[in-house]
């Protein structure tokens, strides 16, 4: 029996440590990533935050991330959780 798989997005900001911490303490595998391949296979989405929105979504941008989950997870309807 497969696990429930949470993919966090790894794209250099936001408290990745604790989010992984968090979710594998409720028992699902936690796995930072970001490969849009590799995310795509996970169950459901974390994007952990930052204090602002400009250097966030830079950054999702450099690493065509953005497109991801609008494009794929978004249009999939994969369970998303932005903090």
């Amino acid at each position: 029996m497969s696990r429930f798989r949470v993919g966090i997005v790894d794209y250099g900001a936001g408290n990745i440590r604790s989010v992984a911490a968090a979710i594998a303490r409720l028992g699902y595998v936690a796995s930072v990533s970001n490969s849009p391949t590799e995310l795509a296979t996970a169950d459901a989405l974390v994007l952990p935050g930052v204090g602002a929105f400009g250097p966030a979504i830079a950054r999702l941008r450099q690493q065509g991330l953005d497109r991801f989950l609008c494009d794929e997870v978004v249009a999939k309807q994969t369970p998303l959780l932005g903090i």
